[in-house]
This record gives C-alpha cells, sequence and structure tokens, in this order.
C-alpha cells in the first residue's frame, strides 16, 4: 500500500480538482455532516451565467434580425447564423445547469485560483 502522504502529494499534482475534494473527505470533522458539502441549489434565474447566456445571445441575434427586417427577408446565411448561435447558448445553459465541480483561473486573473480553493 501506498504511504498516504505520498499519495495525497501525487493526487495533488494530478488533479487539483480531485485533490479538493480528496482533502474535504479527509478533514470532515463531524460525524453528522457529510464528508462533502452538497452546495445549496438555486434557481436557474439567479446564475448570472444564465443571464449572461441570454444577454449575449440577444445581442448577437438582434443585428441579424434587424438586416432581415430592413431587407424584409431571411436569409439562409443567416438563419444558420442564428441557429449556431442558439446551440452555442444551449450548450453553455446545459453545462451550467450539470456543472458540479468549482473552477479556478489561472494565477493573476480575476476570480478564485487553485491556492485559494486549498485552504
Amino acid at each position: 500500500m501506498q504511504n498516504p502522504a505520498d499519495f495525497y502529494s501525487t493526487l495533488k499534482h494530478f488533479s487539483p480538482i480531485i485533490f479538493i475534494q480528496f482533502k474535504t473527505m479527509q478533514t470532515s470533522t463531524s460525524t453528522n455532516e457529510p464528508a462533502l458539502s452538497i452546495p445549496k441549489a438555486k434557481s436557474i434565474f439567479a446564475s448570472k451565467t444564465f443571464w449572461g447566456v441570454v444577454f449575449t445571445t440577444v445581442a448577437a441575434i438582434a443585428p441579424i434580425l434587424g438586416n432581415a427586417v430592413k431587407e424584409q427577408k431571411l436569409s439562409v446565411d443567416a438563419t444558420v447564423n442564428i441557429v449556431i448561435i442558439l446551440c452555442g447558448s444551449g450548450a453553455t445553459v446545459a453545462g451550467r445547469v450539470q456543472a458540479k465541480q468549482p473552477i479556478y483561473t489561472p494565477q493573476g486573473l480575476p476570480g478564485p485560483n487553485i491556492d485559494s480553493m486549498l485552504s
């Protein structure tokens, strides 16, 4: 069996997210609380990601529709562009709904980095 300290170090190097979850499981002190904390759910309408997608999608589609109204026809190219925008937006919202792990940003950029998640 591998030495726990070596395993801990290897795990931290291999995958920071797995390391955070493993560390959380190992440091749970109360027998009444679960080893991994379950984040509280929030409405999709309370999600900044959702509203960012909505506003970005509207901003991307509005000029296409504006030109279509001005020309009084919706071209195939415009329709394809709208479909691509809606597919990307749908994938983003689906990813947000399914997300279960926190993310971090590289050192020096805004947002949490891996060091702040380990403490």
